[in-house]
This record gives C-alpha cells, structure tokens and sequence, in this order.
C-alpha cells in the first residue's frame, strides 16, 4: 500500500497570539488532487498566461499567529509540474513570514525549466 502522506498539527493558545507547529511528510503530494477539478488557467486566459497583479497583497493576518510549517515529500506535483524530493520549513512570527528550503535550485527548474 502507498502512503501518501502523515499529518501531525499542535497549537498553543495560552498567549496573547497563538503559536501553530505543523508538519507534512510523506511519498508523494498531488496538488491537483486537493483543488476542485485540477489545475486550470484563470478565468479569462484561454491559455493560462494572464500575467502578474500588480496589486498589493495584504499580509496583516500574519500579525494573528506565530507558526512553524514543515513539508517533505517525495514527490509534488501541479499540474504539468512535477518535482522532488521538496523538504521546506517556514516559519510566521512578528507579522513576518521566512520559508527555507535545501532543494531551491531544483525546485525552480521544475516550476520554471530553462531559467
């Protein structure tokens, strides 16, 4: 039987900002799997290239919560995108979001080939 993956989340509520601790292991992660249908280009592109926004994001949320992420599969895939193995930890504390990973330079082949 293939695994797909193991879950575990804890939280901390005791103080003035809740503090999250999660992580995700396992072979593979099928991004597609978990959105409604797939993978498809925005409304309004026929062929998926709408461009960038250049609207500004609103990050204050991440002022709401403290948190440490972990994710590491085998193998991830989003549509005609397919890379691994993905190790990466971010992390949310203070309003300000840090993400690392070991595995950046292959990461982007697989989500930009030829950059």
């Amino acid at each position: 039987m293939k695994r797909c993956c193991a879950a575990w989340i804890s939280a901390d509520l005791s103080g003035a900002v809740p503090h999250i601790t999660a992580s995700l292991n396992g072979d593979s992660l099928d991004l597609d799997a978990l959105s409604s249908g797939g993978a498809k280009p925005p409304a309004g592109s026929a062929d998926g290239a709408a461009g960038w926004s250049d609207a500004k994001i609103d990050f204050s949320g991440l002022k709401a919560v403290n948190a440490q992420v972990n994710l590491g599969v085998e193998r991830l895939s989003y549509s005609t995108i397919k890379a691994g193995p993905i190790n990466i930890r971010a992390a949310v504390a203070g309003g300000k979001a840090q993400t690392r990973t070991a595995q950046l330079p292959a990461l982007l082949a697989a989500w930009a080939p030829g950059c």
